[in-house]
Parts: structure tokens; sequence; C-alpha cells
């Protein structure tokens, strides 16, 4: 309903100022590319160690007077 015909209003005043500016457009758009260009440059790609060993570690904290065999019933059993 009104919704529908209220976006349809939108898209057309939006397209027609588009049409209507091209040229800003058009040097938007190709700054926009330039911008990722720079950015893909500049931003340091190494998220991991270049030599990842796939091993995950963790640790376990514990109240010290629990026991071995305590311990090993309370974690989940992929940790075990």
């Amino acid at each position: 309903g009104r919704v529908l015909v209220a976006l349809q209003q939108g898209y057309g005043t939006s397209l027609k100022w588009v049409l209507n500016h091209t040229r800003l457009v058009g040097v938007v758009f190709l700054g926009t590319i330039a911008l990722n260009i720079w950015l893909y440059i500049a931003i340091p790609k190494t998220f991991f160690p270049e030599q990842d060993t796939g091993v995950l570690m963790g640790g376990i904290q514990a109240d010290q007077s629990i026991s071995l065999l305590a311990l090993r019933g309370a974690l989940p059993e992929g940790l075990k």
C-alpha cells in the first residue's frame, strides 16, 4: 500500500537527481574506487602469523584445592 508507493516515489526522486547530476555521481564513483584501491594497499593483510601451526592454546583456572579428577569431571567433553 502506502509504504510501497512512498518507496517508489523516493526511488523516482533519487533517480531523477542522479540523472541530473551525472558528473558529480561519476566523480564520487571514481573516488570510491580510488579510495578502495588505496585502502587495499594501506591496510595490513597479516591477520594471522605467516607460519600458522593450526594450534589453538588456552588456559584453565580452578581453585587450588580441587583435585585433578574433580577438575576433569567439570570440564566439557571436548576439553578432556
